[in-house]
């Protein structure tokens, strides 16, 4: 099958979202489709786009412009459009920016769209009404169970066997990848305990509850991996622990390489969590593509006890969670894991287990257009 893949994704970048949208167009083209990616022009050039995110080069890469202005969003799909009209019709448009599914079912082009979040606006929930309604959508992939309630509520006739949930992903490392061998010159103290987190450093993401456990657990050792250079300038400041530790943000081929290097992982989301934008809260319907990582990686996990994430994650099976704002509790954790290492080893091992059964991108990848594969005779 033919897929073009319209993403608002700024490729290269540090979102989470480049990532996902990466990891997918790889594993379409791994199984068997012939894929098109098209994306924002990214923070800066890059000629190694494919081994900045540790993907193979099975798919086509094309970044076009996103005008810096209202209504940016519109003119972007025209290009993406433009470039879909010089090349063979695709079977189908996998679409993650409204303004791409639009575009794309107004030229009568299949369109399966997949949603973070719901709309934000009136006007996006208007988009979202036209192409749901329209005659060339296919399918509305959510990434929680909370999302897909949300958007049956607003858009009743989805119920209709038009939405599909695909909770994120992961990649398994591999031992013989020498991009996920340990770090040799390591900071942390041997012989305590190496307490990592990976990800972004937005309000609502738990650093200041990471830096709080570092001032009380100074047996233990914190490494924060991510966040910009003012960000991590403002942590240091307001947070001078000596056992807590920032290594930056780092390629993403190159993130295994810490999560093997830690003994528990952290995932302190609190109540409120904000989107990159700054403005929503996505804490109610979110599917963190760390605390897939963090599975893949085989360690222990600690996460907050968020009603979303235990559609992944269940206490003392795959993780331990803790009331987020609970300080305590955390502390109790992770001297729990220290003391217990059959326990982190149990928890780790299932959480590896639920990656490699069904929460990788393959897997992933090959669910979300199953429905539309190639009938015999050609038609979608």
């Amino acid at each position: 099958m033919r897929i073009v893949y319209i993403s608002d994704s700024r490729i290269p970048s540090s979102s989470a979202n480049s990532v996902h949208v990466m990891k997918m167009c790889q594993s379409f083209a791994k199984n068997g489709h012939s894929v098109v990616l098209l994306a924002r022009r990214g923070e800066a050039a890059a000629a190694e786009d494919y081994e900045i995110y540790g993907v193979q080069r099975n798919f086509e890469l094309r970044k076009l412009p996103w005008p810096q202005f209202k209504g940016g969003g519109f003119i972007y799909a025209w290009h993406c459009l433009r470039y879909v009209a010089g090349i063979p019709r695709p079977d189908l448009v996998y679409s993650r920016t409204i303004y791409g599914s639009l575009a794309a079912s107004r030229r009568a082009l299949s369109v399966v769209h997949e949603s973070r979040t719901p709309p934000r606006n009136w006007q996006h929930s208007t988009m979202q009404r036209t192409v749901f309604r329209s005659a060339r959508f296919r399918h509305l992939v959510v990434i929680t169970r909370a999302l897909e309630k949300e958007y049956l509520k607003l858009f009743p006739w989805l119920a209709e066997g038009r939405t599909l949930v695909a909770h994120d992903a992961a990649d398994m490392p591999s031992d013989s990848t020498p991009s996920y061998r340990p770090i040799r010159h390591w900071p942390g103290r041997r012989g305590l305990p190496q307490i990592g987190y990976v990800g972004q450093l937005y309000p609502g993401k738990g650093m200041d509850l990471i830096g709080r456990l570092a001032f009380r657990m100074p047996d233990f050792d914190f490494h924060v991996v991510g966040g910009s250079r003012s960000e991590i300038s403002h942590w240091r400041k307001t947070l001078p622990a000596r056992n807590l530790h920032f290594h930056g943000h780092v390629p993403h081929s190159q993130v295994f390489r810490y999560l093997k290097s830690f003994d528990v992982l952290l995932a302190p989301y609190q109540r409120r969590v904000e989107a990159a934008s700054g403005t929503s809260d996505i804490a109610p319907w979110m599917s963190p593509l760390k605390i897939f990582e963090y599975m893949a990686a085989g360690r222990a996990i600690v996460c907050s006890d968020l009603p979303v994430l235990r559609e992944v994650l269940e206490d003392q099976v795959n993780a331990l969670l803790v009331p987020p704002d609970n300080i305590e509790s955390w502390g109790v954790a992770l001297k729990k894991l220290r003391d217990e290492p059959g326990l982190a080893n149990a928890l780790g091992g299932r959480a590896q287990e639920g990656v490699i059964a069904r929460h990788n991108w393959d897997y992933r990848a090959e669910r979300v257009v199953a429905p539309f594969a190639r009938t015999a005779d050609g038609e979608v």
